[in-house]
């Protein structure tokens, strides 16, 4: 007995691989979208400790504030890379360094300020 081969032999094989090579490559986007997203929310959540830190310590100069914010910043993970105390209120950015295979996007930059209450 004969065999015919059609012309659609093996065609399956190749959407299948297709497939998951779109479904493959979806995944990845979506995870270094979140990694990107998660990278900023740590930026601004170590920006915000660091602008506290910043504010609480003003007493004690704006030197010594900034350093103050400067360690919350880094107990947070990231790097205080400006920092400024007018008034009692102080105004600082931090960065935080993407996850290693990420690094191509840079640092996420958070700002914030924060005030001493005075009663």
């Amino acid at each position: 007995m004969r065999r015919r081969c059609g012309g659609s032999a093996g065609s399956a094989t190749v959407l299948v691989l297709a497939s998951c090579l779109l479904v493959g490559s979806a995944a990845a986007v979506t995870v270094a979208t979140g990694e990107a997203v998660l990278t900023r929310h740590r930026a601004f959540a170590a920006a915000d400790a660091a602008a506290l830190a910043t504010a609480a310590a003003d007493l004690a100069g704006p030197a010594q504030a900034c350093a103050a914010g400067g360690r919350a910043a880094e107990e947070d993970g990231g790097r205080l890379t400006a920092c400024s105390v007018v008034d009692g209120t102080a105004t600082v950015v931090v960065s935080v360094r993407a996850p290693g295979w990420l690094l191509w996007l840079g640092a996420a930059k958070g700002r914030a300020r924060a005030g001493r209450f005075v009663p």
